[in-house]
C-alpha cells in the first residue's frame, strides 16, 4: 500500500494475516472472490497465500468502479473488508450478503488517526448482519502493544 493511504488510516493487513486471521473462516475447497481498485503485486500476494491453503481464488478486475460496487451487493455469503471502504459499507447495508464483516487495522498509523469504525447500528436487520472487527498489524504483534482505549 503507497505510503500516503497508510498515513490516511487505509492500512491492510498482510497477506499471511489475511489468510490466517481475517479469513480463518474459509477452508480448502472454499471459493474466495477479490475485488480490488489496485490490481498489483500485494493482491497477488494474497492470492498466491489463499491458494496455498487450498482456496479457490478468483480476482475480479477489469471493470468500473460501478461494476465492483454492484458485484459486492451480489454477494450472497459474506463481505469482508476494510471499515474504511465506502462500497464494503454500503455494500453492505444495501446488498444481499448474510454476514458483513469491515475491519481495521490496530497500527502505529492507525493509532496516529484515531480510527474508530465500531459505528454502532440501530436497525436490528443490519444489527444481525454487520460486524466490525480489529486486528492487530504484525508490526504489533513484533512490539507486543496491546490496544486500549479511555472514556
Amino acid at each position: 500500500m503507497p505510503k500516503l493511504g497508510v498515513k490516511l488510516g487505509f492500512e491492510e493487513l498482510s497477506p499471511r494475516k489475511i489468510s490466517d486471521e481475517l479469513l480463518f473462516n474459509v477452508k480448502a475447497g472454499d471459493k474466495v472472490a477479490i475485488t480490488s481498485r489496485f490490481v498489483n503485486k500485494a493482491v497477488e500476494d494474497i492470492v498466491d497465500t489463499l491458494i496455498a491453503r487450498g482456496i479457490i481464488v478468483r480476482t475480479i478486475n477489469g471493470q468500473s468502479p460501478e461494476e465492483d460496487f454492484c458485484f459486492l451487493m451480489k454477494a450472497e455469503k459474506e463481505i469482508v473488508g476494510t471499515a474504511k471502504s465506502s462500497y464494503v459499507k454500503w455494500a453492505g447495508i444495501l446488498g444481499n450478503a448474510t454476514l458483513v464483516r469491515r475491519y481495521s487495522v490496530d497500527s502505529p498509523a492507525t493509532r496516529r488517526v484515531s480510527q474508530n469504525f465500531t459505528m454502532p447500528y440501530t436497525n436490528p436487520v443490519l444489527v444481525s448482519r454487520i460486524r466490525f472487527e480489529q486486528y492487530k498489524s504484525e508490526e504489533m504483534d513484533e512490539i507486543g502493544m496491546v490496544w486500549t482505549s479511555t472514556p
